[in-house]
């Protein structure tokens, strides 16, 4: 709070924070312990109260959070806290997607710009996603700088570019002729800050991750619909989605149509070849 946390009330609760921080084992008992020091400090918690856990969280391999399932409110701490969390996982080879959450960190562009700073360092990974180059810099144009300049590589696909010091005539021609084959490829143009690299990519995916990254609306419908009557004759969810893929692009597709169409008669399911 700005106007209530001038340059000494910062620096007094700094203060306080350091002093009480080595007693404190969970995050409510600091904040309760600042409330004595700054009356109504813990009402600025009010809205996050019930997203606090005093559990300790695993460093997991895979770790995904949608911010959709949270107040808009506290997606900026959520994010900075899941930073700090990435900073601290034992592993040198690690990579953090950041997509287009960042537009929530408005006014936190000198800690992104640490926060990369220390990633690339480190060996870390950092991806930052965006639909268009622009949106960068329409919440925060220094937060957007903090991103982009710290980003080695960028890849670029189909957009409307304009000249700048980023990007030339021939990098947007380049963008401008890039093409795809639904189902079989995809391109994308990749760049470097140095300009090393700049050169297009042509994509092509496998049954599998066709299956599993497509954005095509109801495109999962069949493989839902086969998890959800097979599924249970597999050991593991994996075995029964590497069936169905197998199953649905082999060249003689007859089995394929076998199972995965389904009609519900009386209450039950009935399988039609």
């Amino acid at each position: 709070d700005k106007e209530k946390f001038g340059k000494l009330e910062k620096g007094r609760l700094l203060k306080v924070i350091k002093e009480i921080l080595p007693g404190m084992s969970t995050f409510k008992e600091l904040i309760n312990r600042l409330d004595e020091e700054f009356k109504g400090l813990s009402l600025y918690f009010e809205e996050i109260k019930d997203y606090i856990t005093e559990q300790e969280l695993e460093f997991r391999p895979i770790l995904y959070v949608d911010i959709e399932n949270f107040p808009k409110g506290i997606v900026a701490p959520i994010i900075i806290y899941l930073l700090e969390y990435f900073k601290n996982i034992p592993a040198r080879e690690k990579i953090l997607v950041f997509d287009e959450c960042w537009s929530f960190l408005k006014d936190h562009a000198s800690y992104i710009d640490e926060c990369f700073r220390t990633f690339r360092k480190s060996g870390a990974f950092p991806i930052a996603i965006s639909q268009a180059m622009k949106d960068f810099s329409i919440f925060d144009r220094e937060l957007g700088q903090a991103i982009t300049n710290n980003s080695y590589f960028k890849v670029y696909f189909p957009q409307e570019l304009t000249p700048d010091n980023e990007l030339s005539s021939f990098d947007i021609e380049r963008v401008n002729s890039l093409g795809y084959e639904k189902g079989v490829y995809s391109e994308c143009y990749l760049k470097s800050s140095d300009n090393s690299y700049r050169k297009i990519i042509r994509n092509y995916l496998s049954p599998l991750e066709l299956e599993l990254f497509h954005t095509e609306a109801g495109g999962d419908e069949k493989l839902m619909g086969f998890l959800e009557h097979f599924g249970k004759y597999f050991k593991t969810i994996p075995e029964a989605i590497q069936s169905f893929v197998r199953l649905k692009h082999e060249q003689n597709k007859t089995d394929y149509h076998f199972i995965t169409s389904f009609k519900k008669s009386g209450g039950e399911h009935v399988v039609h070849a």
